[in-house]
């Protein structure tokens, strides 16, 4: 498998010890290679518009930009690209504001790693993931609308 042919991963998070690990678990993964990361908002935006990955690994970090604007300023810049949150956030709020804003994946860093791996390709192949604790917090987040 050549370069080309792999994922490619953008991982940002603002602690180097999660990006590290993310790093080494992907470097394992023959269809997948990390071409960037990033510790803000700012600095994804940035690397997602200069490295084109094909999956970005976003973090709802609150330095300068946080999670949800750099979802939101990446998508307006590439619509195509494909974001899975991973964060230590599961509140209703958040899993909604991130799906509105563009991410096609959420999970929790409580998730097995081998959930994370799986999660990449099924973003990178255009399908919603969801940590398994969340779904119940986004059916509830998509219906509270409707009954308003």
């Amino acid at each position: 498998m050549t370069r080309n042919d792999r994922i490619k991963v953008l991982i940002v998070d603002a602690y180097a010890n999660v990006r590290q690990g993310l790093l080494a678990l992907i470097e394992t993964t023959p269809d997948m290679i990390v071409v960037g990361e990033a510790v803000n908002g700012s600095t994804a935006v940035q690397k997602a518009l200069a490295l084109q990955p094909d999956v970005i690994i976003m973090d709802l970090i609150k330095l300068g930009l946080d999670g949800i604007e750099a979802i939101e300023a990446i998508k307006q810049e590439i619509p195509q690209a494909r974001i899975l949150v991973l964060t230590n956030f599961g509140e209703e709020q958040r899993v909604f504001s991130a799906f509105q804003s563009g991410a096609q994946g959420y999970l929790l860093k409580d998730a097995v790693m081998t959930n994370v791996v799986e999660a990449i390709r099924d973003v990178y192949a255009g399908k919603l993931t969801l940590h398994p604790n969340l779904t119940d917090v986004f059916m509830h987040a998509i219906q509270e609308p409707q009954k308003r």
